[in-house]
């Protein structure tokens, strides 16, 4: 059964400015502003109601505070590259246009990324050779697997990709550097059974700020709810789908279509790995049904359900 997150259409305005841009918490902190300092005085101007201006001043100002600041972050950390990096396209969540001109170097590197990934916006050709990659193999990959692909793709595109091997990954799954520099973080996601939703996204956006990197990948071989991709357009994440991924890999030639195969669908491709020790995992079988286990059970206690994730 297909997970969909369910809207929530009780969001506290907090909760709007958060996933809104800069302009909506700048507008809201002068909204208070006004309406502490200006609006709430004249209204209670009399004697007996003017004692309500003073127990309402506190709660205004410190609402006032608290949407300056959070437009003060979101100008800083993310409005300075809006103009200068790839921007998602309305709608999809593997299409995006690149800026016809970047200032700094870092900027540069992130749109020549952008620009690798430019030809998932177009419908894919057909080739005219026999191709094995077909998007229920893309989501026949366990986790590992999908992550060592995405890696290898990006290493195609002449970018160095380093992947995180086991334990906590820190909430990325990839560093993309170039000449050394660090452009862009990954995360990978190999589900197929429910939709992405906006929570991964925005920690990914976390992610990049405390490591303070411009520009971050959300890699999926299934697909993600409205709130995902609507938060995605308003910061420099570019969010591809399972299939916008197969897109990718089928405009690569033959060739290099078949050595990604390879990488791909290596020994046991479709047991997962246990995320803890790094090894294949075992099928077992529970009060509850069966289940993929550690090999290092008792001491390694990971496991993952077979029918909600693979």
């Amino acid at each position: 059964m297909t997970y969909r997150r369910r809207s929530n259409q009780g969001d506290s305005i907090i909760d709007l400015a958060l996933q809104s841009n800069w302009k909506t918490s700048a507008t809201l902190a002068m909204f208070f502003l006004i309406g502490t300092l200006v609006i709430l005085p004249s209204i209670f101007s009399s004697k007996m109601l003017f004692p309500l201006v003073s127990m309402l001043r506190p709660i205004g100002l410190l609402l006032t505070l608290l949407f300056a600041t959070i437009a003060l972050i979101k100008f800083v950390i993310a409005p300075s590259r809006y103009h200068s990096e790839p921007r998602l396209e309305p709608g999809r969540p593997d299409s995006w246009t690149a800026p016809a001109n970047t200032s700094s170097h870092q900027n540069q590197e992130v749109s020549k990324l952008d620009i690798a990934w430019q030809d998932i916006a177009k419908k894919p050709e057909t080739p005219s050779y026999q191709q094995n990659w077909s998007l229920d193999l893309l989501q026949s990959i366990e986790w590992k697997r999908f992550e060592e692909v995405v890696a290898a793709y990006f290493r195609h595109k002449g970018y160095e990709c380093k992947t995180v091997s086991f334990g906590p990954d820190g909430g990325v799954d990839a560093t993309i550097y170039e000449n050394d520099a660090k452009v862009a973080v990954v995360q990978c996601k190999a589900w197929n059974t429910r939709l992405v939703g906006v929570k991964p996204v925005r920690e990914l956006l976390g992610v990049m700020v405390h490591q303070q990197v411009g520009k971050g990948y959300f890699m999926i071989t299934g697909d993600y709810t409205k709130e995902a991709l609507d938060f995605a357009k308003a910061h420099p994440i570019t969010l591809v789908a399972g299939e916008g991924m197969l897109t990718a890999i089928n405009r690569m030639s033959s060739e290099d279509q078949q050595r990604l195969l390879a990488i791909a669908t290596d020994g046991d491709y479709m047991v997962p790995t246990c995320p803890s020790c790094g090894i294949k995992m075992l099928r077992r079988t529970g009060s509850k049904g069966s289940f993929w286990g550690c090999s290092n059970y008792p001491r390694c206690k990971s496991k993952f359900a077979i029918k909600a994730e693979y």
